[in-house]
């Protein structure tokens, strides 16, 4: 269902061509839609790159949407994003730093419980299986109402982790 759902919001991008042309005849679509569109049209277009798994095409967008839209309504998110994507790519220290960051900036943000729990498990994925384990302990004591998914995530990764 997860690759429908990023079928489905592709489809409903404006000027992104959806056909069976070539990633390279696509992509000049996608930049200019990027460049002239709105900014929630930017955002859109970067975070269907997120579901597709074209991380380093949502990196830069939302390098690009962050730099330009500071004070978006959905900056706390696309910080999220960045440091998704970079997770993704196996960049665990750039993704460390941003998932660091954004929880500092964001910290009353609906996405940060998960930015500490990506920050743990970036730290853990660098071998800081110590400040991985204190990081993932701080989920449950910030934020008592984190989603199931959340809070289940945390306890696999400490089981996983031997925390």
């Amino acid at each position: 269902t997860v690759n429908q759902n990023a079928v489905d919001n592709q489809a409903s991008l404006p000027g992104v061509d959806t056909a069976t042309a070539p990633a390279s005849q696509q992509a000049p679509a996608v930049s200019e839609t990027a460049a002239s569109g709105s900014e929630n049209d930017i955002y859109q277009v970067a975070y269907a790159h997120v579901l597709s798994g074209d991380y380093g095409m949502a990196e830069n967008e939302f390098r690009d949407f962050i730099s330009s839209y500071p004070s978006s309504k959905k900056i706390a998110d696309a910080n999220f994003w960045l440091g998704e994507a970079l997770y993704s790519q196996g960049n665990f220290n750039e993704a460390a730093k941003t998932f660091l960051n954004a929880h500092q900036s964001y910290s009353s943000s609906p996405k940060a419980p998960e930015m500490l729990l990506k920050l743990g498990m970036s730290l853990a994925a660098l071998d800081n299986t110590e400040t991985a384990c204190a990081t993932l302990r701080e989920v449950p004591k910030r934020y008592p109402k984190a989603s199931r998914a959340v809070v289940s995530k945390v306890a696999s990764e400490q089981k996983r982790l031997s925390c």
